[in-house]
């Protein structure tokens, strides 16, 4: 039944408006009703507020009740809606009030919109998202990379400026503690490099691993970016928290490298030679143990010393035997003769 006492000329407020939700309020209306509504005579006042969607003609209830307030939720992005309200009390309802509109607000932009950006290699699209200061510039993508990461590793120098100059961290890491610089270091992207190192970066910062962007840029087997490096600081006596292992003796002893002009780089940049790792093994040991026969020459030209052994008493000459490669044997041979005569 209408009961017109219950008429208001009020309309549902607005306390904030998201992109996914709407908070309304009717407390400081409702109030200024009641002080005019005599509740002990006419019962308690509850009110209900139904919502339509721009487009829709159907109203949807949305609540019922005594409170003063109501978020509705799990709303469009970018969408106007309209909402009224009504008063109901043991008698009777009254009519419904004039609509109040709000509009959700635009999505807003996030990581996602900026991986997006430096992937389709946009300047002016990663600008204008960077621009609004709404997403997060160090927000990694499903494969923990940043947006300076994925821009350092695929070469990409106008992306990376950019993102530089919006302030992105040259040291951020992800989750295997690899920074930008360190990514860029294995391909060998040198113009990223140099711009990474000029916003900071840390030259000398190691993954989780204890690999820096020399071991890096020595597991690409990039000389120029070892050079670049080394010029801007790195350590080339770095060792890896699992083995020990400097970039020299990753160098000689993964089985994938064994790289003769990156070890030539790194020895001509003051690389010890002769330096151990954890097992007491050299970059001459290791590369014996791998059969990199013409890196086991070079070392053997700058001097790598024959006499060391390892921690279970092994020296270079009784690995090559043990391991039964005849051409290592005699090259060993023929250094450990050559010297004997000097």
């Amino acid at each position: 039944m209408v009961c017109n006492e219950l008429n208001v000329t009020f309309i549902p407020a607005f306390d904030d408006i998201s992109h996914m939700s709407i908070d309304l309020s009717w407390k400081d209306d409702i109030s200024k009703f009641l002080i005019s509504y005599d509740e002990n005579r006419n019962g308690n006042v509850n009110t209900e507020v139904a919502m339509r969607k721009e487009g829709s003609e159907e109203w949807q209830t949305l609540y019922n009740g005594y409170d003063v307030h109501y978020v509705k939720e799990d709303l469009q992005p970018d969408t106007k809606y309209y909402f009224r309200l009504r008063l109901r009390n043991k008698d009777g309802v009254g009519e419904w009030s004039k609509q109040a509109t709000a509009k959700t607000l635009k999505t807003p932009l996030t990581g996602i919109d900026i991986h997006r950006s430096v992937k389709q290699g946009s300047a002016l699209l990663l600008r204008e998202v960077l621009e609004k200061g709404e997403a997060n510039i160090e927000a990694p993508d499903n494969l923990g990379f940043t947006p300076l990461m994925l821009a350092a590793q695929k070469n990409m120098l106008e992306m990376l400026e950019i993102l530089l100059d919006y302030n992105a961290n040259p040291n951020t890491k992800n989750d295997t503690g690899k920074t930008a610089l360190m990514f860029a270091a294995f391909k060998g992207n040198l113009e990223c490099m140099e711009a990474l190192l000029e916003s900071g970066a840390d030259v000398n910062a190691v993954d989780h691993s204890g690999l820096s962007a020399l071991h890096l840029a020595t597991d690409g087997e990039q000389t120029r970016a070892i050079k670049l490096l080394v010029k801007n600081g790195a350590n080339l006596e770095n060792r890896d928290f699992g083995l020990g292992w400097t970039p020299l003796i990753r160098c000689a002893g993964l089985k994938n490298n064994g790289n003769v002009d990156v070890a030539c780089e790194l020895i001509r940049a003051g690389a010890q030679i002769d330096a151990l790792d954890n097992d007491g093994k050299t970059a001459l040991h290791n590369c014996v143990m791998v059969n990199h026969h013409t890196l086991c020459e070079i070392l053997l030209k700058h001097g790598a010393r024959l006499d060391l052994t390892t921690n279970t008493g092994y020296n270079a000459f009784t690995l090559a035997e043990s391991s039964g490669n005849q051409k290592l044997v005699q090259l060993i041979t023929d250094y450990s003769e050559k010297r004997k005569t000097v």
